[in-house]
C-alpha cells in the first residue's frame, strides 16, 4: 500500500477534508464521521477495511456512543484517571491516557461506565484481516497537557 502511494499518506487532512488517515481538527461527537472517511480513504488506496474492523480509543465520554450509529466499535480509555476539574466535575474528560489494557480489540461501543464490558450493538462478527484502530489523541495517548506529576510515565 504504502510503495503504491508513497506522499499520499504522509499529509495531514483536516476534519471531514479527508485526503490521508490523519486528521486534524475534528469536533466532539462528530469523530465517528471523519473515522468512517478514512476507512473510506483506505477503500480508495484499495485496502478494504470492513465497518465492523474499526476501533476507535477516546477519552471523551460524548464521543464513543456515536460510532454505533455508523457500525463501527468504539471504546472509552482513562477510566482510571478523568479530569474532575472539568465540566463541573463530570469526569467526562479523561486525565492521564490509556492504559495497556485498555487498548483491546473487542467489538461495540463501550464506555467507562460500562465497566468494561463491551455491548455489542448488533456489530457482526467479521473474520477479515484488516482492521483499522484509530485513536484520539489528546489525553488518550498523551494525558493532560503539562502534568508529568500526577501521571505515570
Amino acid at each position: 500500500f504504502i510503495q503504491r502511494n508513497p506522499a499520499s499518506y504522509k499529509t495531514w487532512s483536516q476534519g471531514t477534508d479527508v485526503h490521508s488517515p490523519y486528521v486534524l481538527g475534528q469536533g466532539n461527537r462528530i469523530k465517528q464521521n471523519t473515522v468512517e472517511l478514512i476507512r473510506e480513504w483506505y477503500g480508495s488506496q484499495g485496502v478494504q477495511i470492513q465497518s465492523g474492523e474499526v476501533y476507535f480509543f477516546g477519552d471523551r465520554t460524548e464521543n464513543i456512543p456515536p460510532f454505533q450509529e455508523k457500525g463501527l466499535n468504539s471504546r472509552e480509555i482513562s477510566c482510571a484517571s478523568r479530569d474532575w476539574q472539568l465540566y463541573g466535575g463530570s469526569g467526562m474528560v479523561g486525565y492521564c491516557g490509556a492504559t495497556p489494557k485498555e487498548i483491546v480489540k473487542d467489538k461495540g461501543n463501550v464506555g467507562c461506565h460500562d465497566n468494561g464490558h463491551a455491548h455489542n450493538d448488533g456489530l457482526q462478527d467479521h473474520q477479515e484481516p484488516a482492521c483499522l484502530c484509530v485513536f484520539d489523541i489528546d489525553r488518550t495517548l498523551t494525558g493532560k497537557q503539562g502534568d508529568t506529576e500526577h501521571c505515570p510515565g
